[in-house]
């Protein structure tokens, strides 16, 4: 093989070093997973540490957020959905006669 030989050029490959992960990034994914009210004030909080710092974890952190949202959303259609429940009970039970309601106990 000669030295102009270019069917195996000489490839350069430079080691590129990723950014660390910011520890807070990780933290809002957690949060976001089991807490969510903790996840909505700690991914903003990562979110920009890591645009300030240059770190990595920006994936996380949004996730952290969009888990964060979910949960919260959830607890809102939970809660209106709980309410409706025990709004449709309580109206129900005031149908009722009194003793039906109360149970009818003779002494």
């Amino acid at each position: 093989m000669s030295s102009t030989d270019t069917r195996y050029p000489q490839q350069n490959f430079q080691q590129h070093q990723a950014a660390p992960t910011e520890g807070l990034a990780i933290a809002a994914l957690i949060t976001g997973l089991l807490f969510w009210p903790a996840g909505l004030i700690i991914s903003p909080m990562a979110l920009s540490r890591i645009k300030k710092n240059h770190t990595g974890g920006r994936g996380m952190a949004i996730a952290g957020l969009i888990l964060s949202i979910v949960g919260l959303v959830c607890s809102i259609v939970a809660a209106i959905f709980f309410f409706t429940v025990f709004q449709t009970a309580l109206e129900n039970a005031e149908s009722l006669p009194a003793a039906a309601a109360l149970g009818h106990f003779v002494l």
